[in-house]
């Protein structure tokens, strides 16, 4: 009995030393209507355009007031049956998708704005503050 019972430990042992084979990488293919374009390099622009509109930041609102109106539901209304629940978590959930990836499109957008150089009026201003401000220790003979 001893040797059956290390026969099975050195096989389970053996398990965990034995590579498993690799799986290959899978590929969903998803088919995309005829009218819809995909270009991320025109949709980077057009989303640095929004980061800052009114509208953006109203819609990014309603995502936010439409998430919390149906949390509260979930948590106060009686519900008829598991469905309805069902329903309302996956609503909360896809809300919240929505504004993750509204917000991560928008930081991924300021962040990779370069500095733009400064205008004619611009220098004259930096000029102008920078004149009127002493420096700490420093002699300036003007």
């Amino acid at each position: 009995m001893a040797k059956t019972q290390s026969r099975g430990f050195i096989a389970w042992a053996g398990g965990f030393l034995t590579p498993k084979p690799k799986t290959p990488p899978s590929y969903q293919i998803v088919e995309v209507e005829k009218g819809i374009k995909v270009s991320i390099e025109l949709d980077a622009s057009a989303i640095a355009s929004l980061k800052d509109h009114p509208g953006i930041l109203a819609l990014q609102n309603r995502l936010r007031l439409q998430k919390a109106l149906l949390k509260s539901r979930l948590e106060t209304v009686r519900h008829k049956d598991i469905r309805d629940v069902d329903f309302l978590q996956s609503s909360i959930f896809g809300l919240g998708l929505l504004e993750s990836e509204i917000n991560a499109a928008c930081e991924s957008v300021k962040a990779k704005q370069l500095p733009r150089t400064p205008t004619f009026n611009e220098m004259e201003e930096f000029e102008k503050i920078r004149s009127a401000i002493e420096g700490v220790g420093s002699t300036r003979t003007e």
